[in-house]
């Protein structure tokens, strides 16, 4: 009789075992499952700091096109300033020039 309650002892311990068992091997796919769903996560995350950073940088890169734009403008806008002082200056030079003749002719008529 020992014997047999001592199968049904092991049976029951058997029994208990294999329950535990199976509700590891749940608690297994169940953790396993949240590193999944873990990584999918941290991969979108991932995905959003990078749509982030690139959205940064296109305004970023918009910003300089537009100083850089806005410094070709000045500096065109300088040199057509320079090339008019320029004119000025010939035109001005040319006048002096020929102020200078007239002063000569003049002097000349007078000394005669």
């Amino acid at each position: 009789m020992s014997e047999l309650s001592n199968i049904d002892s092991l049976r029951e311990a058997l029994q208990a075992e294999q329950a535990r068992c199976k509700q590891l091997k749940e608690q297994v796919q169940f953790l396993s499952s949240i590193d999944s769903n873990k990584m999918m996560a941290l991969s979108k995350l991932d995905s959003v700091k990078l749509a982030a950073m690139c959205q940064k940088l296109k305004e970023a890169l918009a910003q300089a096109r537009a100083e850089k734009e806005s410094q070709e403008e000045d500096l065109e806008e300088t040199i057509n300033a320079k090339v008019e002082l320029m004119q000025q200056l010939a035109d001005t030079e040319q006048q002096l020039e020929d102020k200078q003749r007239e002063n000569q002719q003049l002097e000349t008529i007078i000394k005669t």
